[in-house]
């Protein structure tokens, strides 16, 4: 099947658990400072470009808190 599949972790300690991003194309990563978003964030990433053609993908990053329209 086409679509954008991402590896997002294991179910029980051993399988995979993965999910079409062609087919949820929203959600949210809810957290604290410092508790691992941006991290999460590239993991997401990295396991696209794992998965997928790099020519499949395109990435948007809108970081606010590095914007000059901030400070």
């Amino acid at each position: 099947d086409k679509g954008i599949p991402i590896l997002a972790g294991l179910r029980d300690n051993e399988f995979p658990y993965m999910f079409d991003l062609e087919g949820n194309t929203s959600g949210n990563i809810v957290g604290v400072s410092g508790s691992g978003k941006s991290w999460l964030t590239f993991l997401f990433m990295m396991n696209m470009l794992i998965s997928n053609s790099p020519d499949d993908l395109q990435f948007v990053i809108l970081d606010a808190k590095n914007a000059t329209i901030w400070q």
